[in-house]
């Protein structure tokens, strides 16, 4: 059930094929921390030199616990390295 998040972006979401918001914009940290497919979560990721510098996640309802495992796993994610910073914004 969860899968079906993958295919609910909203319009306004990045292109899934931008090298710097497609593993971001897939969604699928967001199973591995268990997030239910009926929370509202943002995350704002700011990408400086190829790393999440800055990692903001929040949902609705809230759960502090799943927004930490979120946030965890997009720092992990790969990014392009890049001279200048990058904010990269998802929600689902």
């Amino acid at each position: 059930m969860q899968l079906e998040r993958l295919d609910a972006r909203r319009q306004d979401q990045p292109d899934p094929d931008d090298p710097f918001s497609g593993a971001l914009s897939r969604g699928i940290y967001l199973n591995v921390c268990g997030v239910p497919a009926e929370t509202r979560v943002d995350v704002c990721v700011a990408v400086a030199e190829g790393k999440a510098v800055s990692v903001t996640v929040a949902m609705s309802p809230a759960n502090v616990d799943m927004e930490k495992c979120v946030a965890g796993r997009v720092r992990q994610l790969p990014f392009p390295s890049h001279p200048r910073s990058r904010v990269v914004r998802v929600s689902f």
